[in-house]
Protein backbone atom coordinates (compact mmCIF):
# COMPACT_ATOMS: atom_id res chain seq x y z
CA UNK A 1 0.00 0.00 0.00
CA UNK A 2 1.33 3.12 -1.01
CA UNK A 3 1.75 5.79 2.01
CA UNK A 4 -0.21 9.14 2.26
CA UNK A 5 1.77 11.58 -0.43
CA UNK A 6 2.82 15.11 1.45
CA UNK A 7 3.21 17.43 -1.70
CA UNK A 8 5.38 19.66 0.38
CA UNK A 9 8.19 17.00 0.84
CA UNK A 10 7.77 16.03 -3.28
CA UNK A 11 7.97 19.83 -3.84
CA UNK A 12 11.03 20.38 -2.10
CA UNK A 13 12.79 17.54 -3.23
CA UNK A 14 11.79 18.04 -6.91
CA UNK A 15 13.19 22.05 -6.44
CA UNK A 16 16.46 20.64 -5.18
CA UNK A 17 17.18 17.64 -7.93
CA UNK A 18 15.94 20.48 -10.16
CA UNK A 19 19.11 22.64 -9.52
CA UNK A 20 21.57 20.32 -8.94
CA UNK A 21 20.26 19.16 -12.67
CA UNK A 22 21.09 22.48 -13.99
CA UNK A 23 24.41 22.61 -12.31
CA UNK A 24 25.53 19.47 -14.39
CA UNK A 25 23.15 20.82 -17.70
CA UNK A 26 25.07 23.97 -17.06
CA UNK A 27 28.37 22.59 -17.07
CA UNK A 28 27.86 20.59 -20.44
CA UNK A 29 26.71 22.84 -22.01
CA UNK A 30 29.90 24.45 -23.72
CA UNK A 31 32.01 20.72 -23.91
CA UNK A 32 31.61 18.13 -26.76
CA UNK A 33 28.50 16.41 -27.04
CA UNK A 34 28.46 12.42 -27.56
CA UNK A 35 25.62 12.87 -29.74
CA UNK A 36 22.69 9.82 -30.46
CA UNK A 37 19.98 9.79 -33.02
CA UNK A 38 16.68 8.56 -31.40
CA UNK A 39 13.72 8.12 -33.86
CA UNK A 40 14.67 11.30 -36.24
CA UNK A 41 17.70 13.84 -37.02
CA UNK A 42 15.79 15.92 -34.53
CA UNK A 43 14.94 13.70 -32.01
CA UNK A 44 18.61 13.58 -29.68
CA UNK A 45 19.61 12.44 -26.86
CA UNK A 46 23.18 12.87 -25.29
CA UNK A 47 25.48 11.85 -22.16
CA UNK A 48 23.26 14.76 -20.31
CA UNK A 49 20.57 13.77 -21.00
CA UNK A 50 21.06 10.27 -19.34
CA UNK A 51 23.11 11.71 -16.61
CA UNK A 52 20.41 14.18 -15.87
CA UNK A 53 17.60 11.51 -15.94
CA UNK A 54 19.90 8.83 -13.92
CA UNK A 55 20.43 12.08 -11.22
CA UNK A 56 16.69 12.73 -11.27
CA UNK A 57 15.60 9.05 -10.68
CA UNK A 58 17.92 7.98 -8.08
CA UNK A 59 16.80 11.36 -5.90
CA UNK A 60 13.58 10.69 -6.37
CA UNK A 61 13.48 7.04 -6.04
CA UNK A 62 16.04 6.95 -2.70
CA UNK A 63 13.43 9.65 -0.98
CA UNK A 64 10.27 7.81 -2.48
CA UNK A 65 10.87 3.91 -3.07
CA UNK A 66 7.36 3.50 -3.66
CA UNK A 67 6.62 6.19 -6.33
CA UNK A 68 6.80 5.66 -10.19
CA UNK A 69 9.05 7.30 -12.80
CA UNK A 70 8.58 8.33 -16.09
CA UNK A 71 11.50 9.19 -17.92
CA UNK A 72 12.11 10.63 -21.50
CA UNK A 73 15.50 8.53 -22.09
CA UNK A 74 14.61 5.16 -19.67
CA UNK A 75 11.66 3.10 -19.97
CA UNK A 76 9.61 3.16 -16.80
CA UNK A 77 6.38 2.93 -15.18
CA UNK A 78 2.91 3.91 -17.20
CA UNK A 79 1.28 6.58 -15.75
CA UNK A 80 -1.26 4.63 -12.89
CA UNK A 81 -3.20 6.31 -10.11
CA UNK A 82 0.10 5.60 -7.86
CA UNK A 83 2.22 8.67 -7.64
CA UNK A 84 4.19 9.08 -10.75
CA UNK A 85 7.45 11.41 -11.17
CA UNK A 86 7.44 12.65 -15.55
CA UNK A 87 10.62 13.45 -16.36
CA UNK A 88 12.45 15.47 -19.45
CA UNK A 89 15.95 15.89 -18.28
CA UNK A 90 17.04 18.41 -20.73
CA UNK A 91 13.84 19.84 -22.22
CA UNK A 92 15.26 21.61 -25.38
CA UNK A 93 18.29 18.74 -25.88
CA UNK A 94 18.47 20.27 -29.94
CA UNK A 95 19.43 24.00 -28.42
CA UNK A 96 21.41 22.24 -25.50
CA UNK A 97 24.03 20.54 -28.76
CA UNK A 98 24.40 23.62 -30.65
CA UNK A 99 24.94 25.19 -27.22
CA UNK A 100 22.43 27.92 -27.12
CA UNK A 101 21.36 28.62 -23.09
CA UNK A 102 17.82 27.66 -23.71
CA UNK A 103 16.51 24.62 -22.46
CA UNK A 104 14.99 23.62 -19.00
CA UNK A 105 14.90 20.66 -16.64
CA UNK A 106 11.16 19.64 -16.92
CA UNK A 107 9.42 17.56 -13.79
CA UNK A 108 5.82 16.52 -13.45
CA UNK A 109 4.06 14.79 -10.79
CA UNK A 110 0.79 12.97 -11.04
CA UNK A 111 -1.50 11.37 -8.34
CA UNK A 112 -4.20 9.02 -9.52
CA UNK A 113 -3.62 10.35 -12.95
CA UNK A 114 -4.07 14.37 -12.29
Amino acid sequence: MNSPVNIDDCYNLAVKLAQEAGKVIRQAIDREKNVEIKTTNMDLVTETDKKVEELLHNGFISQFPDHCFIGEETPGCELTNAPTWIIDPVDGTMNFVHRFPYNAVSIGFAVNKE
